[in-house]
């Protein structure tokens, strides 16, 4: 509820296992974030925690801080 109640730009970065990922509601849901003005981080493509290999992966860390900082008007692309 608290992310929900900010007035500032929200940045979501879905990460799971591929199966989880490319489920139809789990997109449908994805989609309706982008409706409301969230902005989302596309998953990288490897090897998973599960032992899966596929799209699901966390970006790698300075993919996430870049995409933090263009979000926040901290750098320009």
């Amino acid at each position: 509820t608290t992310f929900l109640a900010c007035q500032c730009p929200k940045l979501i970065s879905p990460a799971m296992n591929t199966a989880m990922y490319q489920n139809p509601i789990t997109q449908a849901n994805i989609d309706r974030c982008r409706q409301f003005g969230m902005e989302i981080v596309e998953p990288a493509s490897g090897y998973l925690a599960c032992g899966d290999f596929g799209s699901g992966k966390m970006p790698e860390p300075e993919e996430l801080f870049r995409r933090i900082c263009l979000t926040l008007g901290s750098i320009t692309e």
